[in-house]
């Protein structure tokens, strides 16, 4: 799952309905295999620096774009992610089932321009 299951943007609608349709499939998975110790958890990363982003994010016009929306100042990270999975899947986070975690900086919160200190 991404974040544009939790905002809305233009010209997204039918990748939106898809992320909700996972959202609610891991929701399934987590009731009807939590009591067997299954964990069903998701998470909902949003602009990764990765193979698939790395062109879009060395455009400096872009990059700003993005980070200039995101309270964290930057992008995630690879291991931004892997952190968060590891989190999720360790057995000792077993009372969490049915989570959906948001790795986007704080980009899900609304509209951020500018440094949280001015």
């Amino acid at each position: 799952m991404t974040f544009t299951a939790l905002v809305a943007t233009h010209s997204t609608g039918s990748y939106m309905e898809n992320e909700c349709a996972l959202e609610g499939f891991n929701a399934n998975l987590a009731i009807d295999f939590g009591a067997f110790g299954i964990i069903a958890n998701s998470i909902a990363p949003g602009t990764v620096r990765m193979g698939m982003t790395r062109d879009l994010l060395n455009d400096l016009v872009v990059a700003d774009h993005f980070t200039s929306r995101v309270p964290a100042g930057r992008v995630g990270e690879v291991k931004d992610i892997a952190s968060a999975i590891a989190l999720l899947a360790d057995e000792d986070a077993g009372f969490c089932k049915g989570t959906k975690t948001r790795l986007d900086g704080g980009y899900a919160l609304g509209s951020y321009t500018g440094s949280w200190s001015q």
